[in-house]
């Protein structure tokens, strides 16, 4: 139990740790997909906010990870494994379609095309 814990718990902060990197304007070489592009198909992209908008995904993602894992290990033992089970299942499914509506919303956006207004707090890197 204690290890999977730990191992619940690092997956949190690396993927927090990615979101934070992200965020900044760091970690190319981590966004796949974008490290694979030439320059050309790059241009396309406002590389500033897409990769905010990958670290506020990436920084949502671990903060929904450690819910999962607390709710997965320390909820009382009155709660049934099945039900247990569905409620995490249940909450699973919701995360699954933000997460198609976020990539929806990347790919249709006009602000992560080139050419949009840059991104104040990220102008200077």
């Amino acid at each position: 139990m204690i290890a999977g814990i730990i191992i619940a718990f690092l997956c949190c902060a690396l993927c927090l740790a990615m979101g934070v990197a992200f965020y900044t304007g760091r970690g190319d070489k981590l966004l796949s997909g974008w490290n694979t592009m030439n320059e050309q198909e790059r241009a396309v992209w406002n590389r500033d906010a897409l990769f905010r908008s990958s670290g506020i995904f990436c920084i949502v993602t671990g903060i929904f990870l450690l819910a999962v894992f607390f709710f997965a290990f320390f909820t009382p033992p009155a709660i049934s494994d099945r039900a247990r089970l569905g409620i995490i299942l249940a909450v699973l499914t919701f995360y699954l379609l933000g997460v198609a509506k976020w990539l929806r919303y990347v790919n249709k956006n006009a602000k992560f095309k080139a050419g949009s207004p840059p991104d104040k707090t990220m102008a200077g890197k």
